[in-house]
This record gives C-alpha cells, structure tokens and sequence, in this order.
C-alpha cells in the first residue's frame, strides 16, 4: 500500500542536468543550518526535494516547503484521529550513515512503527543529517563536528513547528475558535547513537535563546553517544523535560561500538553505556537492556539493539501508546538505581533486514 513519510535535511541540495533538485548523500558537500524537506514514496521507493518557501508564508493553504509537510502531516492524522490514535514519529540517526541507510531507516520506522497495526505511529520524519558514512576515527570526528551544525538545524526544524502550531491554530478574533480543530494525535522524538549528540547540540541552541514549549509526547534516546554525564545539574540534558513530557533512555553495558568510541576514540564513558550516577529527575527514566541483549549476534555490536531486538522494539512500542511507566510488560525495577531492566523473556528474532554492514553506521 502506498504510504508517503517525509525527510528533513541539512544536507546539500543539488541539482541535475536538467534541474531537478536532490539530496546529496555522499557527504562531501558542507552541511547547512537551514533545513530543506523531502517525500518518500514506499511504494515506487522514491525521494523527492519539495520546493522551498518564496515570498510571504501563508499557514492556512498548502505551500511549500516545512508548512507543505505540516499540513499535509496535520490532514492526515486529523482524518484519523476518529477512529484511533495516529501518532507522528521523528527521528535522528547516528554517525557513518551511507547513502543506502536513509531509505533503511525508513523502512525500519515503517515496519515496526507506522504499519504496525498495534502501534499508534502513523508519520514518520526522519532527520538525514550530514555524515561521512565512513567509521574512521578521522571521520568519526568530522561527524562530531558535523553534529554541531546539525544540531542547529533541528532545532529551526522545531522552531518552524512550533510557529506552525501558533499560526495554524490561532484564535480567530471573530469567532473565539481555532481557525483548525487540534487532532488530538502526539509528536514523538527518538534518536539514536550520535544523533543524541545532535539532540544535546539542539537542547543547546534552544535553552540559551529561546522559551521552550513542551511540544513532544515521548522522548526516546537509544544507545546515546553522548558523555555519560550530561543528567547532571546544568547539564545539557537536565532540560529535555522543558522540552518532552517522558524521556527515556536506553541503555546497554555490553555495547561494543561505544565501549570501542569510549576507549579509543572519544576517552570518555558514554551516556549508552550508563549514566555517570543514577538519574533522580521527574519523568526520566532509564531502560537497560543488557539482559535483553546479551544473547545476540555479537557482529551487530549490540548497539542497534532498537532495531534486531523484538523485545526492545515492543517495549519502545509501549512507551508510544502512553502507558503507564510502572504498567510497561518484561520490565524490573532497579530501585536502588532508579533503572528499568528488560527481563529477556520475549523471544528474539530480528524485526527489519539490515542489508549494509552494521559496524559501518551509528
């Protein structure tokens, strides 16, 4: 069935012979700290650039550029919304992502989220930031320094979102009403490896410049390759709740990409494989999934755990449809150190084809 998600970037846009615009994938072009959209098409698997804003933006018709894709978003989960909960998922990749990983990813989300039929995700955006694709050390820190201005860019992606919501559904003088009815649906953020650094370069940006709106439902961070320490007051992510109603954060002592980052590349502990010290901030929580994991194909490096992991994938599910933290299945409580452990009780099989090698993204 045709279904169309759609891509944020701060990747070069280029163009063809005959001017058609594209999303450079190789890495080579300088990054942006704007944004540009994109459609993906599941079902003729094709990506196409939309057209930027000109002139004076008008919220309430279709246009072009962000305020296309909202509405169009918005049109869709307002349709739904009467039947069941439809929900739209962001989402930020890693480091060392190749051409092919976007249109992965995509199908990963679509799978396990927007077709599942017990899952409340509906849309899917995925940010395609800039990386080198490649897992050098050299280009490991390029893809750091790229996060910076990625991190700029997703946080104007949000900012347009947040002026969307106040011209789409401002109060008509007139008549004392919305000028559109709220579907009711939730936004949902989830990133992964060192998109969490994207993530924290964002809450940077927003928190020094801008009043914070609680925009986004749940708030995933999985694998984090960020420094183990940033719960810590004043610290960058002591703020994600200014920004999410729950965050949680996913972690697994045995994952061998950030313990090889932490020991020869980075020579700081990362946030994926623990907190520095137990995290006591209302409406965090932490989720390990050693237990879960720790019977797995090593070769995976068990740090895409959110992918080849039924469990995690179920239990990330969970958190989408608004349970209860306490409510959540194949869970114990660590009360001494404030952490959810995943049992290991749900069979494990791999939910998504992964056809490049895993070693080579994050």
């Amino acid at each position: 069935m045709e279904k169309t998600h759609y891509i944020a970037t701060n990747r070069a846009i280029l163009s063809d012979e005959n001017g058609k615009e594209y999303i450079d994938t190789s890495g080579e072009h300088f990054p942006s700290s704007g944004i540009r959209f994109a459609s993906y098409n599941t079902e003729n698997d094709e990506v196409n650039v939309i057209p930027d804003i000109h002139g004076k933006i008008n919220y309430q018709t279709k246009t072009e550029g962000s305020v296309k894709v909202f509405q169009d978003i918005y049109s869709r989960m307002a349709s739904k919304a009467k039947h069941k909960s439809r929900d739209l998922l962001i989402y930020v990749h890693g480091f060392a992502n190749q051409a092919e990983d976007l249109k992965e990813h995509l199908q990963f989300l679509r799978k396990n989220f927007a077709a599942n039929k017990d899952s409340p995700i509906d849309e899917v955006l995925i940010f395609y930031w800039t990386t080198n694709g490649k897992a050098t050390p050299w280009d490991y820190y390029s893809d750091q320094n790229d996060s910076i201005v990625a991190g700029l860019a997703l946080s104007r992606l949000f900012l347009k979102l947040d002026q969307f919501y106040k011209e789409f559904f401002k109060v008509n003088i007139t008549t004392r009403q919305t000028e559109n009815e709220f579907c009711g649906n939730n936004l949902h953020l989830m990133c992964h490896s060192m998109g969490n650094k994207v993530l924290k370069n964002m809450i940077d940006v927003l928190t020094e410049n801008y009043r914070l709106n609680r925009n986004i439902s749940e708030l995933i961070l999985i694998a984090p390759d960020t420094d183990n320490d940033l719960f810590e007051k004043g610290k960058s992510f002591e703020q994600l709740t200014l920004i999410a109603e729950r965050v949680h954060v996913y972690i697994n002592k045995n994952d061998k990409i950030l313990r090889k980052i932490a020991n020869r590349i980075n020579k700081k502990n990362r946030l994926g494989l623990g907190a520095s010290s137990p995290v006591n901030i209302q409406n965090v929580h932490f989720v390990d999934v050693t237990k879960a994991t720790e019977e797995q194909d090593h070769n995976y490096g068990q740090h895409w755990y959110h992918q080849n992991i039924l469990e995690v994938t179920e239990d990330i599910n969970s958190i989408f449809l608004r349970k209860g933290i306490h409510e959540i299945e194949n869970r114990i409580f660590d009360k001494e150190n404030n952490i959810y452990i995943l049992s290991g009780n749900v069979p494990h099989k791999d939910t998504v084809d992964i056809k490049t090698t895993p070693q080579k993204r994050g």
